[in-house]
């Protein structure tokens, strides 16, 4: 092949090259993300143990902070817990949402007040009677205490921290002898520090 050709063929190539650019646009910078990690399995809510609505949507709010990627409107994140709402709360969702979505769509703009909405439909009526109950009946049970007081909080978290609340339960396990709290003195508030799992003697 002569120099000239060999100079044709290079000519050819180099628009062939620049024809390929043009039809492949380049990566931005916003093109290259981090991969997020991947959230464990979400377990749909059925509505028949009102006490798992929290936690579930506590692993709705995990998922929208490890992908946000994905969840960056209100809406998608109302669809997503939606999606998994099953039975009862499946079909109230489909009546007063989903079937709106078309011709409402302010509903969905606002994900906490449709998780309020979910909790008053779907919720615990009386959370704070429900959780005195389940704090006057909680026990160690042989299990380690830091098991044993985080139960304790969680339950306390649906009281709202009430200081009656806590003396009354504190006098329920004296007087009962069961499974209770050791306090290095009396509780203005909810001061973790003071408050220790024991066996009581005799």
């Amino acid at each position: 092949m002569d120099a000239e050709s060999l100079v044709r063929l290079v000519t050819q190539l180099q628009a062939q090259v620049r024809e390929l650019q043009a039809q492949t646009p380049p990566r931005s910078r916003l093109d290259i993300t981090l991969k997020e990690p991947k959230p464990t399995s979400d377990t749909p809510y059925d509505g028949r143990n009102k006490q798992l609505l929290r936690p579930f949507l506590a692993q709705c709010e995990s998922t929208f902070a490890l992908q946000g990627s994905r969840f960056q409107s209100e809406k998608v994140k109302i669809l997503f817990i939606g999606q998994h709402l099953t039975g009862q709360p499946g079909s109230w969702y489909s009546a007063n949402y989903l079937e709106k979505l078309s011709t409402n769509p302010d509903l969905f703009q606002d994900v906490a007040a449709f998780t309020q909405q979910l909790r008053k439909a779907w919720g615990d009526p009386d959370l704070a009677r429900s959780a005195q109950r389940r704090l006057e009946t909680l026990k160690q049970r042989g299990r380690p205490a830091s098991a044993y007081l985080t139960d304790f909080e969680e339950i306390m978290h649906d009281t709202g921290y009430k200081d009656y609340c806590i003396d009354s339960i504190l006098s329920t396990w004296v007087r009962r002898g069961g499974q209770g709290f050791a306090c290095t003195d009396r509780p203005t508030g909810y001061p973790s520090s003071s408050i220790l799992p024991h066996t009581p003697r005799g």
